[in-house]
């Protein structure tokens, strides 16, 4: 027995120990991991490359490939998650759509098979087979059912379908299936051939039955039939008659294989069932039919070396041909009815052979042209003794011939884009599926009509000198394609330089113009279908004197016949002229409802919309305009008219500027009238405004020309001559003088402003602006009606007028006394942003009623040259200091006094000191202005490294915390775009690096005064909690247990109201913390893992006697009394696990 020191540690200490030094240890280790802080909310700012990856850097590392197949997690009911190995993601997305659509569909089977009834008999070496199954459709809807009878072919159609039902083959459920729509009971019946195998006197057919509330399948032999196979999951009777054994099946399922012996059959070779698939190429034209005949033969019996294929009745083998792989040999029989394929050797197939044959339309022989409505069968392609004969069958039909369908049996017409590849060739018009051999696909062939249906439009332009004629003709082709057109020009033979329309398609080498009037326009390559032809024509013999003229209009010739459609003619008149229409014009014209003469009113030109109505009464008869056209007289027009009146002491000058416009005919002088107000000895001086471009692109320079202007004292009429006969804009500008000025309306009393106004203007607004010296402030006189004030300030009165004739009187208003406005401040924005040793201080304020600037105050020591003022986004000006620190930064003085509201922004860089550490002082500038109501966003952005602790008082945070690229982030509310628009201020475009995060906080009013913030290292707040936790964690381990219960249930209660108080702070310290709850995690399996097993403190052996006495104290203390040893005397044995003291 050994010894220990009673002064060592018991071994299960130093291993609990060493388990909380390898937690400490990988806690350490893990600590240079960061915690996010809060990055910029839905912000893409500009990122850096990312790096290579140590993998992608080092040729020498190369990522493993994926081992193992697939595994998708799928989650049970109870919420277990279960692996599912082998499964690909398409596979699982699959099965997951079909699973979700499962859930919405109604419980319980959307149909039921109740009866399936086979009755067969053997026919030589297969077995033909009636088949009746009768369903039950729970639905309306589209049901798609599997019939089963996989290895059995078709014979004849299904009866028992409706319109919309299909039946067909399904390659994935190896059966065929039928789509049923429609709900109640369905009964279908089937005719099918199986093949029956035979192995000399052994027979067996196999076929497989679908599931049936009842199934029964019968077969009539030809002979005896013995050793019948019993089946095991059906009931098979055998029943022999004098016709021969007859077998029956009740409840069979799935793939049955019938297998019995017949005594009476002879050792023969299998009896062969041929099917034949067929894909047939028909081009149809004047000549005859011309038929590519692909076939594909096989056997569902015994092999065969032979079959004979009958031919289209009148048709001549051409060219014929096996596959590659066949090498068969082709012979056509005597009669050129039939052919024989002759294979080298006997096989089961697929065989494929290729005829290409030609057939007469009509009585004639093949190349002749058949006369119109002869008939021909394009089916007759068949393999004699083929049980099942089907395909598909294109036809291309020429484009000068026209099919007319007769009635199909055994075939039916299809789309053509259910074709095979084989047969998707270009030109195919029609397509069929036959499904037997003695099919017929009758036409009737003729040639195609061609109908042509035109429809002319005209439009007519009338100008001074010439008229221009644009013919727009649409040509419907139907039938035939056309390759020329042909128009009677009529009195338009003059052609114009503009391209004949469509220029790709016309022949330019060919088209011209004929003596006769004739205008030939032939294509490049024939057209049918839609196509529009235009040309253009002018007349130069227009007279505007009033004279009549008389138009024949253009009209189609060629191709013929044609339809006419209805023709319409646009004319448009040009505003100088005046267009009467003659009402001879009417007899094969009428005004469509689009004609309108207010244009002409508003001074534009007259435009007439015609149609013609009486083609179908005169066809043939071409249009006819008649009419006449004079001259319009010259019209004056007014777009603007501005007048700037300034007053002096004794006088006033005025300017007057008239934005005028001739229109219809030049004018070569304008009558103003002069107000009465106005002495007729005024001196009036008129000028021309003009604007001049140099020969080298320079800008425009304005030119004035003075005018001779004559007054007539009776009328009080001015003429201002023109310097030449004008059409078009007109500026004229006139200055004259007033005898009376700004102290004839100093007294109060009012003063008349007489203004020019043109004659002969329908209508004219005045736009007036009156100056007055020094502050006085202008208003409108209540006698001058029909004036409205648009704008009045001191010195300043704009007034707008509609008069005809304008005079104006103005007087003055009592002074008064103007307040200083004080800026109200509605919204404030500062952004603090930390980049290494610098800090960026940022303020934004939305202010109204400022009137025409503000005023700010700067900090204690703050340089004014290093801040930069915007202003509405403009940079402003430096403003110079007032002796108390204020600065005044002046707003734009178009938006001065208007109330609006604007952004003054302010922004300086400080450089922190090295001995600030984490604290920050913020020391913003002051606006001087009512900002009790403002609402204040705060911005904070620091390096990813360091955290904000707390805020200044009164703000409140405007994040939420937020799950974001792969941890727990605070999320602004916004970002800094969306404060710049808040606020109004400028964009910087400054975008947030990887390394920064950002912090948001709100106020309802701007705090004053100097803020104050502290930041501390991220890393150091990490292992802080982390350690914190660690010690929580180790303590509720390894402390004894009423302790251990106090921690853990103190911890709790802290957790529960940091949740209830701080939710979102307790989510972010909970993951600063993971560290040290992983680390804790770590020492609790080591501990697990390293700790020994107990063992027993005596061990008895199993031939010894055990005395156990129960003791009051829990020391684990053995006492053994000595005596006398003896060799014979009974022993104890005793073995402790632990020294024993």
């Amino acid at each position: 027995m050994s010894s220990v020191p009673a002064s060592a540690p018991p071994p299960t200490v130093l291993r609990r120990a060493a388990a909380a030094a390898c937690a400490t240890l990988l806690l350490l280790l893990a600590i240079g991991s960061q915690v996010a802080a809060q990055p910029e909310a839905e912000t893409t700012p500009a990122t850096d490359a990312p790096a290579a990856s140590p993998q992608a850097s080092d040729p020498g590392l190369t990522a493993p490939p994926p081992a193992g197949p697939d595994t998708t997690i799928w989650i049970n009911d109870a919420g277990a998650p279960r692996p599912v190995v082998g499964v690909s993601y398409d596979e699982f997305a699959k099965a997951w759509r079909a699973y979700q659509q499962g859930d919405e569909s109604p419980a319980g089977p959307r149909y039921t098979l109740t009866r399936v009834s086979a009755d067969g008999r053997q026919v030589n070496g297969h077995a033909a087979i009636d088949v009746t199954i009768e369903l039950t459709l729970h639905t309306d809807g589209r049901v798609e059912a599997p019939i089963g009878f996989n290895g059995a072919v078709l014979d004849q159609l299904p009866t028992g379908l409706g319109a919309d039902d299909t039946f067909g083959y399904s390659e994935q459920a190896e059966a065929y299936t039928v789509a049923l729509s429609g709900g109640g009971k369905r009964t279908l019946k089937l005719s099918l051939l199986a093949p029956i195998r035979t192995t000399g006197q052994v027979n067996e057919l196999s076929l497989s039955l679908p599931r049936a509330t009842v199934s029964e399948l019968g077969l009539q032999l030809n002979g005896r039939a013995t050793d019948v196979l019993p089946l095991d999951d059906a009931l098979l009777s055998v029943d022999q008659t004098d016709a021969g054994a007859r077998l029956s099946v009740t409840g069979g399922v799935g793939r049955l294989r019938l297998r019995w012996r017949s005594p009476d059959q002879a050792q023969a070779a299998a009896q062969s069932v041929l099917d034949a698939e067929g894909e047939v190429l028909c081009v149809v034209d004047g000549g005859g039919v011309k038929s590519t005949t692909r076939l594909s033969v096989r056997s569902y019996g015994g092999e065969f070396e032979r079959f004979t294929v009958r031919l289209p009745r009148g048709a001549r083998l051409v060219r014929a041909e096996g596959a590659e792989n066949t090498l068969a040999r082709i012979e056509q029989s005597a009669d050129s009815k039939t052919c024989s394929v002759l294979l080298p050797e006997k096989t089961a197939g697929p065989v494929s052979v290729e005829l290409i044959t030609e057939q007469p339309i009509g009585g004639g022989g093949v190349g002749s042209e058949p006369p119109n409505g002869s008939s021909v069968d394009l089916a007759g392609f068949e393999v004699i003794g083929a049980v099942r004969q089907g395909g598909y069958q294109a036809i291309v039909v020429d484009e000068d011939t026209q099919l007319r369908w007769g009635d199909l049996r055994g075939a039916r017409r299809v789309a053509v884009e259910e074709l095979p590849p084989s047969l998707s060739a270009a030109g195919v018009a029609h397509a069929v599926r036959f499904f037997r051999g003695d099919c017929r696909i009758p036409i009737e062939v003729s040639q195609r009509e061609t109908r042509i249906q035109v429809s002319p439009s005209y439009h007519l332009e009338i100008l001074p000198d010439v008229a221009l004629l644009h013919v727009t003709t649409r040509y419907q082709i139907i039938g035939a394609p056309v390759l020329d057109f042909s128009y009677n020009l009529n009195d338009w033979t003059q052609l114009t330089a503009d391209p004949i329309e469509p220029a790709e398609l016309i022949d330019s080498s060919s088209y011209g113009q004929w003596d006769e009037g004739v205008l030939d326009i032939p294509l490049t390559r024939p057209q049918a279908g839609n196509l529009t032809v235009s040309f253009h024509a002018r007349k130069q013999e227009l007279l505007p004197d009033g004279s009549a003229f008389s138009f024949v209009l253009p009209q189609p010739r060629r191709p013929a016949p044609f339809t006419l459609d209805r023709r319409q003619l646009r004319v448009t008149v040009d505003p100088s002229l005046r267009l009467s229409i003659d009402p001879s014009t009417f007899e094969t014209l009428e005004p469509a409802p689009a004609t309108n003469d207010q244009a002409a009113a508003d001074g534009g030109g007259q435009t007439f919309e015609f149609r013609d109505d009486a083609y179908a009464l005169l066809p043939g008869q071409p249009m006819r305009l008649v009419g006449k056209i004079t001259r319009r007289a010259g019209e004056l027009h007014s777009h603007a008219a501005k007048t700037d009146v300034t007053l002096y002491s004794e006088s006033a000058s005025v300017l007057q500027q008239f934005d005028l416009e001739v229109r219809k005919q030049p004018l070569d002088q304008i009558a103003f009238t002069l107000p009465k107000e106005l002495p007729v000895d005024t001196e009036l001086a008129f000028e021309l405004e003009t604007a001049s471009r140099s020969a080298n692109d320079a800008p425009e320079t304005t030119l004035y020309e003075k005018l001779d202007a004559t007054v007539d004292p009776t009328t009080r009429r001015v003429n201002v001559r023109l310097p030449r006969p004008w059409l078009g804009a007109l500026n004229l500008n006139v200055y004259y003088s007033l005898d009376q000025g700004a102290d004839s309306i100093a007294a109060g009393r009012a003063m008349s402003l007489p203004l020019l106004t043109p004659r002969g203007v329908p209508r004219i607004s005045f736009d007036a602006a009156v100056y007055a010296p020094g502050e006085a402030e202008l208003k409108l006189d209540a006698a001058s009606a029909g004036w409205d004030v648009d704008e009045s300030a001191a010195g300043r009165l704009k007034v707008r007028g509609t008069r005809a004739s304008g005079t104006l009187r103005v007087s003055t208003a009592p002074q008064r006394r103007l307040l200083e406005a004080q800026p109200i401040v509605t919204r404030v924005l500062r952004q603090s942003w930390r980049r290494g040793s610098t800090l960026q201080q940022r303020s934004a304020w939305q202010v109204v009623g400022a009137g025409g600037e503000v005023r700010l105050k700067l900090p204690t020591g703050v340089d004014p040259a290093s801040v930069l003022f915007h202003v509405d986004g403009v940079r402003a000006p430096l403003p110079e200091p007032r002796d108390n620190g204020e600065l005044r930064i002046a707003l734009p003085a178009d938006l001065t006094g208007d109330g609006g509201a604007h952004t003054i922004e302010a922004r300086r860089v400080d450089r922190l000191s090295s001995e600030s550490g984490g604290r920050m002082t913020l020391r913003p500038l002051q606006l001087l202005g009512d900002d009790s109501q403002a609402f204040c966003y705060w911005q904070v952005i620091l390096p990813s490294d360091r955290w904000l602790v707390g805020a200044p008082k009164d703000l409140r945070p405007a994040w939420r915390v937020g799950w974001s690229r792969g941890r727990l982030r605070r999320l602004p509310a916004k970002n800094a775009d969306d404060l710049e628009n808040w606020v109004g201020a400028s964009h910087q475009n400054l975008p947030l690096a990887d390394s920064e995060h950002a912090y948001l906080y709100s106020a309802l009013s701007l705090p004053t005064g100097q803020w104050r913030t502290t930041t501390v290292d991220q890393k150091l707040a990490a292992l802080a909690a982390s350690i914190g936790v660690l010690a929580v964690g180790l303590l509720a381990v390894y402390a004894p247990v009423r302790i251990r219960y106090t921690v853990v249930g103190a911890a709790c209660v802290l957790v529960l109201l940091a949740g209830y108080w701080r939710p979102a702070d307790l989510a972010l310290a909970a993951q600063a913390g993971a560290l040290g709850l992983v680390a804790m995690f770590a020492g609790w399996i080591a501990m697990l893992t390293l700790a020994p097993r107990k063992r027993p403190l005596v061990s008895l052996s199993d031939d010894s006697t055990s005395i156990r006495r129960s003791t009051a104290g829990h020391s684990p203390q053995l006492s053994v009394a000595g005596g006398a040893v003896s060799t014979n005397a009974q022993t104890v044995s005793l073995e402790t696990s632990k020294p024993l003291s």
